[in-house]
Formats: structure tokens, C-alpha cells, sequence
């Protein structure tokens, strides 16, 4: 999983953000689509990379999901005021 930390950086149509997961072929991708606060941002961003840190986080694309569903119920008020987003890829099917 890639997160960038700087402002409006996921201010991005959809397809831009998939193409990307796709060729980098990450997990999920996860940002701000505004300007940021710096003292919100580094809040916020304690509790993400925590919740990314357990061992099953990383696992597969369910991981991010349940970190991302997870950030929303404790952190509603930073999640939606600091415009966050996280966009996971498709499963990867191993061969």
C-alpha cells in the first residue's frame, strides 16, 4: 500500500488512480483530495500507518478495506475533513 501524505494529491479522476495500482501493481493507494493541515494530517496518519502495521492489514485487498472501513469509525471527523481516500486494486489472482 502506498499513501501519499501531501496535499490534493489524490484529487484525481478514478482511472488515473487504477491505472497506477494497476502498473505498480500495489495493494491500495490512499491520500488527501484537499489541502491539508499538517497537525490533522499527522493525527490521522498515527492511527493509518497503526492500523496498516498489523500483520493481516497487508495480506491481500481485504486488508485495506478493513483499514480503511476501520479509519472511518474511529476518526470520522479527521477521515471526512481532511478528504481522505483510499483506493484498493482488484484481487490478484495468484497462478
Amino acid at each position: 500500500m502506498i499513501h501519499f501524505g501531501s496535499c490534493e494529491t489524490l484529487d484525481l479522476h478514478g482511472n488515473r488512480i487504477n491505472r497506477f495500482i494497476r502498473e505498480t501493481q500495489v495493494l491500495a493507494v490512499s491520500g488527501y483530495t484537499k489541502s491539508v493541515e499538517w497537525n490533522e494530517s499527522a493525527a490521522f496518519e498515527l492511527l493509518l500507518l497503526s492500523y496498516m502495521a498489523t500483520k493481516t492489514a497487508l495480506a491481500s485487498v481485504a486488508g485495506p478495506r478493513a483499514v480503511n472501513k476501520r479509519l472511518k469509525k474511529q476518526a470520522p471527523g479527521l477521515y471526512s475533513g481532511l478528504n481522505f481516500r483510499l483506493v484498493t486494486g482488484k484481487p490478484i489472482k495468484k497462478s
